[in-house]
């Protein structure tokens, strides 16, 4: 894999979460795509955010892509790429006041 594909990341939540709702608390950008999918604007990164179980509302399992990483972070180095993806999940997480565990 190359790009953004390498850098995608699985994860569940310890209970489901209402992605929309949270993000909205913590003024974070964000577009609704459809039912299961947003784009994502976090630390001048853009992100995909697919829920594969459940929907945005009530997300139980996600899987997160770089689109577009920020200016200081190199796009090939997947390591920072994965520890930005990392530190979106934990916070909306801590946000929900739930575990999460990665999934690949």
């Amino acid at each position: 894999m190359t790009g953004w594909e390498a850098s995608t990341r699985r994860y569940s939540f310890g209970t489901a979460v209402d992605l929309p709702a949270l993000l909205n608390e913590h003024h974070i950008e964000f577009l609704d795509v459809d039912d299961t999918r947003a784009v994502v604007i976090f630390t001048e990164a853009i992100l995909n955010v697919e829920v594969d179980s459940g929907s945005l509302d009530h997300a139980d399992v996600v899987e997160v892509a770089v689109f577009e990483p920020p200016a200081d972070i190199d796009p090939t180095d997947q390591e920072a790429l994965r520890g930005l993806i990392d530190e979106f999940v934990d916070r909306v997480a801590t946000w929900a006041g739930t575990s999460v565990t990665h999934r690949d």
